[in-house]
């Protein structure tokens, strides 16, 4: 899967300010680095240096030790890899969006993986 998601091109693209419908693209890091994450951290990732709340998923209530794995594997499987964000909203301090790294949906990953559970619509 990582040779497939990182043939994907890079371009980095931000409007500011926030615009309905703008997209962010760059490389994928965890929101958190693993020793330092909690929970809370596994429904948002960072997108060329922005945070990016995932939407339509919330984070499970994991363990310290199942976060610590969630964080890592993320890191390792996901980090670096060009992501593609269209953003909806700013919340604080940090924008709100989905996010695909080629035709799969970070958000979908997240579930899939067990690090995170869907929203009510």
């Amino acid at each position: 899967m990582r040779q497939i998601l990182a043939s994907v091109g890079v371009c980095v693209v931000l409007a500011s300010p926030l615009t309905a419908q703008t997209v962010l693209q760059g490389p994928l890091e965890p929101y958190s680095r693993p020793a330092q994450g909690t929970a809370e951290d596994l429904d948002s990732i960072l997108v060329d240096g922005f945070r990016v709340r995932l939407t339509n998923i919330d984070n499970l209530d994991l363990s310290a030790e199942d976060t610590l794995r969630a964080l890592t594997i993320i890191e390792q499987q996901l980090g670096g890899l060009l992501t593609i964000c269209d953003l909806s909203d700013a919340e604080g301090s940090r924008y709100a969006g989905t996010c695909r790294i080629g035709e799969t949906d970070v958000g979908d990953w997240f579930v899939a993986a067990g690090f995170a559970a869907y929203t009510a619509p």
